[in-house]
């Protein structure tokens, strides 16, 4: 998505949380391993899911992050099992 005005800035922040949930979904990525991994509560990661809090710019971040290495974790793990 190009982002080019105020209001695609407001999509993209509005669908983070929706992002973040369907992603952990996909991946079979339990509530409380993303939050180990990214440095927050369990409690967190569902209220964020949930879109009743605004979490900080650097816990997103370090939720994505985290996200990805368990992902990437994972394809590797299945890499070498084949």
């Amino acid at each position: 998505m190009m982002i080019n005005t105020l209001e695609d800035i407001e999509t993209v922040l509005t669908n983070i949380p929706e992002t973040i949930r369907r992603n952990r979904v996909i991946h079979r990525i339990k509530q409380a391993d993303l939050a180990d991994r990214a440095g927050c509560s369990q409690s967190m990661i569902s209220r964020i899911e949930a879109g009743s809090v605004d979490p900080r710019y650097s816990t997103i971040i370090r939720i994505f992050h985290a996200m990805n290495e368990m992902v990437q974790e994972r394809l590797e793990e299945r890499g070498a099992s084949s």
